[in-house]
């Protein structure tokens, strides 16, 4: 299924699926292109070595703790966003690299304009059940996600929500001149000393990054290096986006929200920049929940 206008043409998996028991399947946008030229959807990983979870551009997970911890060996739980998991042992946390046996939660889509709709309906598993809708639109360069999370089940859920956005500018890889601003995020002193690790030994490599602000800028390329960082400490009064730009090219990329994440992950290997911003939410039995992302991709 597609979204498209003047400015954007936007992909989304099939039924929502791509192979995967971790990222929310209700809708995964797997390609953006800019103007007819610029792309900025990558795979999670691109060398084949690596371990991957097989997450691919604008693409979400659902964190709910109580279903996978209640449940003991050969009994199902609810993966919010995939479906029915079986649980090997007792009492275990789901575990993202696990490959479990599945029943997937059934996805409706539906194409109207500019907007594309889905929802997924969740089957209600020991107390646990919520049902996602996510409704996009196509405004000029813009790609606005409102979601619609009810809680189906008899237990109240602190559900945790967050987009990996699997990007690059152009199918540039991570080098020198990527700049990540993240006003909300305050920065600690990690950035300050450009630390990141081998993606084979783990070893620290420095001079990599370098803070400005509460910007990262990379000084190198990340050639066999990955950058996790954590970030916990918001600043909540500071504007709610990332953007992503990269010294000497016209493509550009931000993501803001309409609430205050509640933590802030950067992941990068050497072929994306992924910026995570989280949102959580309490939901009781038969309430609601409503939030908003835009990304606007410029030129």
């Amino acid at each position: 299924m597609k979204l498209e206008n003047a400015r954007l043409s936007v992909t989304f998996a099939e039924c929502g699926r791509i192979d995967t028991q971790r990222f929310d399947s209700t809708a995964i946008v797997t390609g953006v292109i800019l103007d007819g030229k610029y792309e900025f959807c990558v795979p999670e990983q691109v060398l084949s070595h690596r371990k991957t979870t097989n997450g691919v551009g604008l693409c979400g997970e659902f964190v709910l703790d109580g279903p996978a911890e209640e449940a003991k060996a050969g009994e199902w739980f609810v993966k919010p966003g995939v479906g029915l998991l079986q649980q090997p042992e007792d009492n275990l946390p789901y575990n993202m690299w696990r490959r479990y046996e599945e029943k997937p939660f059934p996805v409706t889509a539906e194409l109207s304009g500019n907007t594309a709709l889905f929802r997924q309906h969740c089957t209600v598993q020991n107390g646990w059940g919520i049902d996602i809708e996510k409704r996009f639109t196509l405004e000029d360069n813009r790609l606005i996600l409102d979601y619609f999370v009810t809680n189906t089940g008899e237990k109240s859920c602190l559900l945790k929500e967050y987009q990996h956005n699997f990007v690059s500018l152009a199918g540039e890889y991570a080098q020198k001149g990527y700049r990540l601003s993240m006003p909300c995020n305050a920065l600690t002193a990690e950035y300050e000393n450009g630390r990141v690790r081998s993606q084979t030994t783990g070893d620290a490599a420095e001079g990599v990054l370098r803070a400005e602000g509460t910007d990262i800028v990379w000084q190198k390329d990340l050639e066999g290096l990955v950058l996790y960082h954590r970030g916990e400490t918001i600043l909540p009064d500071a504007p709610r986006y990332w953007k992503l730009s990269l010294e000497g090219s016209p493509v550009a990329m931000t993501e803001e929200t309409d609430f205050t994440p509640t933590r802030i992950d950067v992941w990068a290997p050497e072929h994306c920049i992924s910026a995570e911003y989280y949102q959580t939410v309490s939901i009781a039995p038969g309430e609601t929940a409503r939030w908003r992302r835009t990304w606007s991709f410029e030129d």
